[in-house]
C-alpha cells in the first residue's frame, strides 16, 4: 500500500480499493485490524505527525496522504464560494445564490476556491445557517456551515479559501463545543 501511494503521487484512492490492491482483502487496512494499525503507524511516521487517536484526525491523515475513507459523509454546506476545477469556475450554485452541500469527493476534484469579497463567514449551527440563507436575498461574502465540529470536508474547503487569501470569520456558541470549534479553526 505504501509503495502504491509513493508510485502514484497526487492521485486519490479509496482505502478499501487500496487495501484490495495490496492484499486482495478490502478490509485488511481497516483501523481495527493489525494491518490497518500498522499502516496507520507508517502513514503517521511518513507524514511526521503523531499517531492519530480520534476519527477526524485519522481521516485527515488519510486524506492528506491521498486516501479517501468515507468520502460522502464528510460534508460542508456553503453558499457563495467560487469553486474551481483547473482554471474555470465550477457551476456549483454560486451564480444562483443557492446553498449547496459538498462532500469530500466533490472537494477532492477542486483545484481552488475563493471569495469574491476576500472574506468568508462560518457558523456551526445548521439552523442558524438556514435562517441566514432565508433572511438574505444575496450575500456579499460566502457563508459556510460546519455542522458542529469541522469535518475533513470543512477543513479542505477552508484550506482552499485560506490559500487564496480569504479572511475567515467564525460565529458559534459560547460554550465548550463552540470554543472547541473556534480553537480548531485557529
Amino acid at each position: 500500500s505504501m509503495a502504491w501511494l509513493e508510485g502514484h503521487p497526487g492521485r486519490r484512492i479509496r482505502l478499501a480499493v487500496l487495501s484490495a490492491y495490496a492484499t486482495s482483502d478490502p478490509h485488511a487496512l481497516d483501523v481495527n485490524t493489525l494491518g490497518g494499525k500498522l499502516f496507520l503507524h507508517l502513514l503517521s511516521m511518513g507524514a511526521g505527525v503523531r499517531l492519530p487517536t480520534e476519527a477526524e484526525a485519522r481521516a485527515a491523515l488519510y486524506y492528506n496522504r491521498g486516501i479517501l475513507c468515507d468520502s460522502i459523509s464528510s460534508l460542508v454546506t456553503q453558499v457563495g464560494v467560487c469553486l474551481y476545477t483547473d482554471a474555470e469556475e465550477h457551476p456549483a450554485f454560486r451564480l444562483r445564490n443557492e446553498a449547496c452541500t459538498l462532500t469530500l469527493t466533490n472537494l477532492a476534484g477542486l483545484t481552488g476556491a475563493d471569495s469574491p469579497s476576500g472574506r468568508a463567514y462560518l457558523v456551526e449551527n445548521q439552523m442558524v445557517f438556514s435562517q441566514l440563507c432565508d433572511a438574505a436575498a444575496g450575500f456579499h461574502s460566502p457563508l459556510l456551515c460546519t455542522s458542529g465540529q469541522p469535518a475533513i470536508a470543512v477543513i479542505r474547503l477552508l484550506d482552499l479559501l485560506v490559500s487564496a487569501g480569504t479572511d475567515l470569520f467564525y460565529a458559534g456558541d459560547f460554550d465548550g463545543k463552540g470554543l472547541s470549534i473556534a480553537l480548531q479553526l485557529l
